[in-house]
């Protein structure tokens, strides 16, 4: 999976980021931000295959991206903002809107041909209809 490949790459080349193999109780992932710098933990132990590893390394790497860490007690209405932020920067990272035109036009529209297309988890496809959706961008 070349994206997946694209999400480390884009963690390894910015210093102020580090990822780190944590085994966790409730958490298969987690981003820890102190002075603007960022730890990645993920429960590779969890994951069971590259689209989850994708999925969650993806959006940790979004969290970092925005600075949209929160504390674990702050609000829902904080979290689900911080969250829909990550989510957000992925998405438009990874696919861009005009990417899914283009591939619309050759007639690849439903959402495993999309994955298999652009090489990502169906989930994520459907999270980049959504994102694109609340922005606006596409009914």
């Amino acid at each position: 999976m070349t994206k997946l490949n694209q999400i480390y790459d884009e963690i390894k080349n910015d210093k102020a980021i580090n990822i780190y193999d944590y085994k966790m109780k409730d958490l298969d992932a987690a981003t820890i931000e102190i002075d603007k710098n960022y730890g990645i933990f993920v429960d590779y132990s969890k994951l069971t295959n590259q689209h989850e590893e994708f999925m969650r390394v993806a959006h940790e790497l979004g969290h970092c991206k925005t600075g949209s860490t929160h504390f674990m007690n702050s609000p829902l209405e904080i979290i689900e903002k911080h969250e829909y932020k990550a989510n957000k920067w992925i998405v438009n990272k990874l696919l861009p809107l005009e990417e899914i035109k283009k591939a619309g036009k050759k007639g690849i529209t439903e959402i495993s041909d999309l994955a298999e297309y652009f090489d990502l988890p169906e989930e994520f496809i459907r999270l980049s209809y959504y994102i694109y959706k609340m922005s606006g961008k596409v009914s």
